[in-house]
């Protein structure tokens, strides 16, 4: 045997490697993998599940505090429906617009700007927060009934409520 290749076997049995591993490009996404006595598929490590549940966070205890919480899109239209007084707010980009379309009658004040536009929304009624995808919503309606106002979130944003086929004004 050579001395350089008794130099990595001895390197290999030194760090317990024993086996060579051959990579074979393949037509599926994930590679596959073999050793020269046994062949081992690539598997992908488990994704953890999760489940959705309702966060409760402290609030300051002087800090005056609203009702918060979420409806799906179809509770959210029946709402709308017998509520005249609801207020609709949009919290979304306004470039979001053009591409999405929005909800009738629904205000829009950025999420980065509604802390300095809060003049503009009354605490006596109700806010249905709207985003996207009801990421950016959740952090508005959080924000806002840590300020005394009853807002409610619209799970999965304009996104569902475009995929449960309700109206869209562009």
């Amino acid at each position: 045997m050579k001395k350089s290749g008794l130099l990595v076997l001895i390197a290999f049995t030194f760090l317990g490697c024993m086996q060579k591993k051959i990579f074979i490009k393949s037509n599926e996404q994930r590679p596959v993998v073999y050793t020269e006595e046994a062949p081992v598929v690539y598997k992908e490590p488990s994704r953890p599940t999760y489940s959705y549940q309702e966060v409760v966070e402290e609030v300051p205890v002087s800090a005056p505090v609203g009702r918060s919480y979420s409806v799906e899109p179809g509770e959210a239209y029946d709402m709308m429906l017998s509520d005249p007084f609801l207020t609709i707010l949009d919290v979304r980009m306004p470039e979001e617009l053009k591409s999405d379309g929005k909800i009738a009658n629904s205000l829009l004040i950025p999420l980065p700007y509604l802390k300095n536009n809060l003049n503009k929304l009354d605490k006596s009624k109700k806010i249905l927060v709207y985003c996207h995808t009801g990421n950016r919503s959740r952090e508005a309606v959080r924000f806002l009934a840590q300020q005394g106002y009853e807002a409610i979130n619209l799970n999965g944003g304009i996104a569902k409520w475009k995929a449960e086929h309700l109206s869209v004004k562009y």
